[in-house]
Formats: C-alpha cells, structure tokens, sequence
C-alpha cells in the first residue's frame, strides 16, 4: 500500500501522507541517519534520511510562463463564474417531484425587469 522509498518528497507530502507528527520527526533528522520507530496512520516505521536538499525561492524569470498560466487559468475561471452568475439571475430554477415518477426539472425565464 505504501511505497518501500520515497525520493525527494517535500516534507508538506510526507505529511500528507503520513500525518503531520509524522513529517516534523523526520524533518528534525539529518542526512545519513536513521530514526524511529516513528508512528503513522500505518504502524511503526524506521525511517533513514539518505539525503537532505533545503527548499529555495525560484526567481520570477524561471517559473514565469508558469505563473502566466496559472493568472490566465484563474481570471477565466472568474469570468466563467461572473457569466454563470448573470445567467442565474435571468431564469427561476424549480424542481417538482411527484410522488411515484422521476423527478422533473423546470426552468423559467424570469421576465425583464
């Protein structure tokens, strides 16, 4: 179920993995040594940290385009929603049940005000 190494994994995955407690013991340990029992969700585990490589803020020039993407990828997720938002308030949406048949969905436009 859970995989024998982890390579490099961001101690924040560890944690979501294995739980918070959990990615804090082993952050506190250095590389080249082995710690535990250290308890998960999962048992007791010994844990040895091969390596260590401390996070760094990437420079704006390096993860632009990603960062374009994602600015896009939000502002027309904000549109789509802002669109969706005025169509709602143009109709009235009622759903009607009878008692032995399928439910039914009614839309109606609401009228110009």
């Amino acid at each position: 179920m859970l995989p024998r190494e982890l390579d490099l994994t961001p101690l924040r995955d560890v944690g979501r993995t294995f739980g918070e407690q959990f990615a804090s013991r082993v952050g506190a340990v250095g590389a080249g040594t082995w710690t535990g029992p250290i308890e998960s969700a999962y048992g007791l585990h010994l844990v040895f940290v091969r390596d260590r490589v401390e996070g760094e803020t990437p420079d704006l020039a390096s993860i632009r385009p990603t960062v374009e993407r994602e600015l896009m990828a939000e502002r027309r997720q904000l549109l789509l929603k802002a669109t969706y938002d005025r169509l709602l308030e143009k109709y009235t949406v009622a759903v009607e049940r009878a008692q032995d048949a399928k439910p039914v969905s009614t839309v109606a436009r609401r009228e110009q005000r």
